[in-house]
């Protein structure tokens, strides 16, 4: 396990092998872009002031960031759930998910550490799925919205756990302004809110250890936060690990969550729909 080779070689037709072939079931004119459209020559010596530029580097669809040295970082290289022995490793051949939403459009960030893993999420992206299409369209910037509020993949771990965290925030919505459905306050929600996860590779727990705080996607996703989106964005809901984050002080922050809770709680729901009011009252 680890960086070893698995024991178990990934076979010819493992969707990395025959990416151009596979088609969705709705048509998708711009799809052999989701690929070719990466940058292979990206120069190093510029600043990344942006963390979707960052990830144009990474030539996908599964596997981990070229600058990301995974050596002495335990992860697995399965093609399907083998065992529920690697709680503490990441999987290899997922789309990574740094963000969920357009994070540039968004007005409102929800920090995480990583996105999890169940057994069911190789069934949801192999072969490859409508749900990797939209997380590749989001790692690239291409799309308005977070995907876990997509009624097509309603089915998909993510929607299961993001539907029910926000969708009190939509019912509240609609009470506080008659106007808005909640159709009208999901979508508001998706494409106003995105969440940012300190490490973008699966896992079923997370161990930071140094060695995974030092990866150079983790510096990327701490140093947009803080240099880019702190200055500008209308709020941050630190829900997970507030001392890996390492931000500074600032009103903007909602740092009063109860972390092991799966739900929005204390203050954090009421900033969020206060600046979901504030941004509406605007437009």
């Amino acid at each position: 396990m680890g960086s070893q080779n698995h024991p178990l070689p990934i076979p010819s037709t493992h969707p990395r092998h025959s990416l151009p072939d596979f088609s969705y079931e709705e048509p998708c004119h711009s799809l052999p872009d989701l690929w070719r459209g990466y940058r292979k020559h990206f120069k190093k010596d510029m600043a990344i002031n942006s963390l979707v530029k960052f990830w144009e580097d990474f030539v996908g669809p599964f596997g981990f960031h070229p600058l990301d040295n995974m050596d002495d970082i335990p992860f697995v290289e399965w093609v399907r759930h083998e065992s529920d022995n690697y709680n503490y490793h990441f999987h290899k051949n997922f789309v990574p998910v740094p963000y969920v939403g357009n994070i540039e459009e968004a007005r409102i960030l929800v920090l995480m550490t990583n996105p999890g893993y169940a057994p069911s999420n190789y069934e949801e992206e192999h072969p490859p799925s409508l749900l990797v299409r939209e997380e590749l369209k989001t790692l690239r910037g291409q799309r308005s919205g977070q995907w876990c509020l997509d009624s097509q993949l309603s089915r998909t771990n993510g929607y299961s756990y993001w539907e029910p965290v926000w969708k009190q925030i939509a019912i509240d919505l609609t009470k506080d302004l008659p106007e808005i459905n909640m159709k009208k306050a999901y979508d508001l929600i998706s494409r106003y809110v995105a969440i940012v996860q300190l490490i973008p590779y699966h896992s079923k727990d997370a161990r930071l250890t140094k060695r995974v705080l030092e990866l150079e996607s983790v510096q990327q996703a701490r140093q947009w936060i803080i240099r880019d989106a702190l200055p500008t964005k209308d709020l941050i809901v630190v829900r997970r690990k507030r001392r890996e984050w390492g931000l500074p002080e600032s009103e903007k922050l909602v740092l009063d969550g109860v972390p092991r809770s799966k739900w929005l709680n204390r203050s954090e729901p009421e900033r969020i729909r206060t600046a979901l009011r504030d941004i509406i009252e605007i437009k």
